[in-house]
Order: structure tokens, then sequence, then C-alpha cells
């Protein structure tokens, strides 16, 4: 399982009162956009029950990892937000 940022499918589907809670720190706001981004290994988006069993699974089901998961998420959502400078500007 992974994540699948793509803007141009996302921002349209996201309320921008979720996105300003995730920039806030909200996790309950942060795990309903990861939801929206959790593909299956061939790319496939999921969604529902699949979506929320997926990041479980990626979790290894414990909470304690979830922190890391999210907080690589939030990583990718930010890099595709503004990409990183490459120093060619």
């Amino acid at each position: 399982m992974k994540f699948i940022i793509n803007l141009s499918d996302l921002l349209p589907r996201l309320a921008p009162s979720d996105y300003f809670e995730m920039a806030q720190g909200n996790t309950v706001a942060t795990y309903k956009i990861m939801l929206l981004c959790v593909a299956d290994e061939n790319g496939k988006l999921l969604s529902g029950p699949d979506a929320r069993n997926a990041i479980d699974e990626m979790c290894e089901r414990s909470m304690s990892k979830f922190s890391a998961i999210q907080a690589q998420f939030i990583k990718a959502f930010t890099d595709a937000l503004v990409p990183p400078a490459n120093g060619n500007g």
C-alpha cells in the first residue's frame, strides 16, 4: 500500500476546512485526507473500508506506528503543494 498525492484530483475533493485543520495539526483531519490518497500496489486509489484497512496495515495495526506514517504523509503532501527548491532558479 502507498499514498498517491495527485493535487489535480485531490484538491477539488478536499474541503478547505479539512486542509486548514490538517495544517494546524488536527490528526482526525489529516487521517481523513490520508484516506483520499491511499492506493494499492497497482496505484488504484482505495475508498471506504479498503482505505481504512490499508492505513491500518501500513501502521501494522498499531497506533504507536501511526505517527510515523502520518508524518511521512504530511511531508509528501507538503512537498506536492510546494515542491522543494532544486537550485536551478
